[in-house]
């Protein structure tokens, strides 16, 4: 999908990755909407990005994605937006054995990774697909595919493979779907995508 004159969501926004994804995006969208919980650090972004491009808008979305009800109105609010590039950059890691794990944080992790981008990405597919036009890019750390110290690697394999499975296919119709994972893979993927497009 060409960028230029996109319409772009971008997840966990206010630092990161999520941040450079807004910074690269911001000479060629037209509209971008950062969303993450920090309202301080999007509206500093948002200060720096229009002043490279007074031109772009951008909306900002305060919104916690481990908070079912906050993520299904930011989903709603989204539907109405000619959004045609999701990027699901928001993401919560943890480390340490699942049977110890905290509940609570447990919940949060599944929140984030899972179900706010099944949200997000059903609330926006439909637009897509009419439009013909579309992309949605899943961000997942490389740190799931390592067996690190602590790490209980059957619960990131899991977490990771639901993000897979949870982006529908879109069927005959062109809405690109990947999946780009952080650090030591960056290169490959990168390789992958100057030959596959």
């Amino acid at each position: 999908m060409n960028l230029d004159n996109c319409s772009a969501v971008i997840t966990g926004a206010s630092a990161g990755i999520g941040r450079e994804f807004a910074r690269q995006l911001a000479s060629r969208a037209k509209l971008l909407v950062l969303v993450a919980r920090r309202r301080d650090r999007l509206e500093q972004l948002r200060t720096e990005l229009v002043a490279r491009n007074p031109a772009l808008l951008v909306n900002i979305r305060q919104t916690d994605l481990s908070n079912l009800e906050q993520t299904m109105q930011l989903a709603a609010l989204l539907t109405n937006e000619p959004i045609d590039f999701l990027i699901n950059n928001a993401g919560v890691g943890d480390h340490g054995s699942f049977a110890t794990a905290d509940p609570i944080h447990v919940n949060e992790q599944v929140q984030v990774n899972a179900l706010a981008l099944t949200a997000l990405t059903r609330a926006l597919l439909p637009r897509m697909i009419a439009q013909k036009r579309g992309a949605i890019l899943n961000v997942s750390s490389s740190a799931g595919f390592l067996p690190l110290p602590r790490s209980d690697p059957c619960r990131d394999t899991q977490l990771r493979d639901y993000r897979d499975r949870a982006l529908p296919r879109s069927g005959p119709y062109r809405i690109r779907r990947g999946r780009e994972s952080t650090g030591a893979s960056t290169k490959a993927a990168e390789q992958s995508r100057a030959c596959c497009g």
